[in-house]
């Protein structure tokens, strides 16, 4: 394989081998070899904020009263009615949350992955915030 060119789009700044962004959003990233492109468009988030939103997606949306549980009680529910499959990984997932969300921690791209995996192993049908 050649040298790869990357374009950045609008919003995009790359610097050596990172890539940042103006501001969170979906961008849009072009890399040229060959007389060949291939177009991704990439989306940049704040990991907390985003641990916020996924739970609300993947927990909350899927109770009729949220506002009474406290997460771990959440969670104990949607395993009890099959939503959840692996008890251990969701409990991983929550203590994750709660060091977001009680602990207003700002937390690392490691611990942000951690929780997409806790996540996806955990959820039957998990649902993630896509660009477009």
């Amino acid at each position: 394989m050649g040298n790869v060119t990357v374009k950045p789009g609008l919003g995009l700044i790359i610097n050596g081998s990172q890539i940042t962004a103006s501001s969170e959003g979906c961008y849009e990233i072009t890399g040229e070899s060959g007389g060949e492109s291939e177009r991704l468009v990439i989306r940049f988030t704040e990991y907390s904020k985003d641990v916020e939103n996924l739970f609300k997606l993947n927990v909350l949306a899927n109770l009729k009263n949220p506002s009474n549980l406290t997460p771990r009680e959440a969670v104990i529910k949607l395993i009890e009615d099959g939503v959840i499959k692996n008890r251990a990984d969701a409990l991983s997932m929550i203590r994750i949350f709660e060091s977001v969300h009680y602990g207003k921690r700002m937390i690392s791209r490691r611990d942000y992955e951690n929780y997409l995996r806790y996540l996806s192993s955990s959820h039957s049908e998990p649902k993630v915030i896509t660009c477009g």
